[in-house]
């Protein structure tokens, strides 16, 4: 597959319902835009998880990014310069996913990350409550799973570091938003790279399978209850 993330996301938009939007231009200059500041995503997609109603991004070159977010009537408002414009609230998740697919990389085996802190749910602020970082192994990757109508993909399986699989206790869930940054990368060569291009991150491009990490609270209750009656 062509490494060239911009043409995979260009790609992954015009097949969606995205490209029949009055703003269709203007949300994918946000998603490139989104796919070349790996912060501002992550800051982006935080604010949302939160449940903030606002964020303003502060740029060294161009134009302050605001946006503003009304809940109740799942609309976002996104002001860059003197352009303003209005997206629905699922339409953008959709489009963070698409980001997600296009321009993050697949992590080879056994690398071991730190976990974001403020993405934490309450099962995982259990976990972590006792211990010093917030470190996991990524043990398996891009797993597929369903709620029984539709595919999703889970990014990793992690696994505490240092201790590895312990028996009874299940893999932690990492998406890739939840990663706050690379500890310590994986071994890769050749084959290594072939595999995670090919064999996981082209399928999901070409199928358009979305992270869990963008599903709906509702979504990802009846996927994960569908989910451990599987596993």
């Amino acid at each position: 597959m062509d490494d060239n993330r911009n043409a995979v996301f260009e790609f992954v938009f015009n097949s969606s319902d995205l490209k029949e939007l009055d703003i269709a231009d203007e949300l994918k200059q946000y998603g490139r835009l989104f796919g070349a500041n790996n912060k501002l995503y992550h800051d982006v997609y935080k604010t949302i998880f939160n449940h903030k109603d606002s964020f303003k991004y502060d740029s060294f070159v161009g134009s302050d990014i605001e946006m503003k977010i009304s809940y109740e009537n799942e609309i976002i408002f996104l002001k860059r310069g003197e352009q303003v414009i209005k997206v629905g609230y699922e339409d953008f998740l959709t489009l963070l996913s698409f980001v997600d697919i296009s321009f993050s990389k697949v992590l080879p085996l056994y690398t071991v990350v730190e976990l974001e802190e403020e993405m934490f749910n309450e099962d995982l602020q259990k976990v972590f409550a006792s211990r010093k970082n917030t470190y996991v192994a990524l043990t398996a990757r891009k797993i597929l799973v369903t709620d029984g109508e539709n595919e999703y993909v889970i990014d990793y399986y992690g696994r505490l570091w240092p201790y590895g699989e312990i028996p009874d206790i299940p893999p932690i869930l990492v998406t890739n938003m939840l990663i706050k940054k690379v500890v310590s990368m994986g071994i890769s060569d050749d084959d290594e790279i072939e595999f995670a291009t090919y064999d996981l991150w082209k399928k999901q491009v070409e199928s358009k399978l979305i992270s869990t990490a963008f599903m709906s609270e509702e979504q990802v209750k009846k996927l994960f209850a569908f989910v451990d009656t599987e596993m």
